[in-house]
């Protein structure tokens, strides 16, 4: 009998905090720059699916707001491009024309796919195409499923990278692969950068080559799935910034409360 009147007591402050509605977003996004690729409403206009030399896997679709890419258990559903001057082409990628001059391209995934189960060779990364060959950058997890690796091959010359360390830990001593890839092109430089966490991004491999890019793509493989299905999810491919939350002023100004939480403007 105590309760009822206990619950409103409590719960009529909060309720004339509340206004009816609120008037904007809590979060708002940044719109993304032209050309980039958000799957929100299916296919985006100026990208292509392309599944280069392994054209026995499967057809990426568009499901919940992301492209999926399978690599099935069975044999013909996975492979490895290779490496050489136009390995990048045999990758499965979704490419679009290349920007003229100086770009960046961000790459956000939604899920690890590579540790689900002991791959080898596991990989997400770009591929950046010219009209007389391709060359890759990436990152991979390798058959020990720990270790976060990096590669990068241009114009056939196969070349290691610096992968980055999960924050706090050892590279190795913990599973865990970047969902967050950078891509610049600054003159003739090239560099791939990671990040765990869209926010702090560690410099991959970087390279010089000086050519006229046709295409730039995000793409990913998996050499040999061992009996297990892998799935990659990108979510956008995003030229000039990351697609981060703006968050509302009001919700920045009102960083403490009232101890009788009677002060909720911030929330809404």
């Amino acid at each position: 009998m105590l309760i009822a009147p206990l619950v409103r007591k409590l719960v009529q402050p909060i309720a004339r905090a509340l206004p009816i509605a609120a008037t904007s977003a809590l979060l708002t996004y940044a719109a993304p720059a032209a050309g980039s690729a958000v799957f929100n409403a299916g296919m985006t206009a100026g990208w292509t699916r392309n599944k280069g030399g392994l054209t026995a896997t499967p057809d990426p679709v568009v499901e919940d707001e992301a492209l999926v890419a399978t690599f099935g258990p069975t044999a013909g559903q996975f492979g490895d491009p290779g490496t050489g001057t136009n390995a990048g082409r045999n990758a499965p990628r979704l490419e679009t024309a290349a920007p003229a001059g100086d770009f960046v391209l961000y790459a956000d995934w939604a899920s690890d796919p590579m540790l689900a189960h002991l791959p080898q060779w596991s990989d997400a990364g770009f591929v950046l195409e010219t009209a007389a060959g391709s060359a890759r950058l990436e990152l991979y997890i390798g058959g020990n499923n720990t270790q976060v690796l990096s590669y990068n091959d241009f114009a056939g010359a196969t070349v290691p990278g610096v992968a980055p360390t999960p924050p706090g830990e050892s590279n190795g001593t913990r599973k865990g692969w970047p969902a967050h890839h950078k891509l610049e092109r600054s003159g003739d430089v090239f560099t791939i950068s990671a990040s765990f966490d869209g926010i702090n991004y560690s410099p991959v491999a970087q390279r010089t080559w000086a050519v006229t890019l046709t295409k730039v793509a995000v793409h990913c493989y998996h050499q040999n799935p061992n009996g297990a299905t892998s799935v990659f999810r990108l979510m956008r491919a995003t030229f000039g910034a990351p697609q981060r939350p703006t968050i509302r002023d009001t919700v920045k100004r009102n960083t403490a409360f009232l101890a009788n939480m009677s002060d909720l403007s911030g929330l809404v």
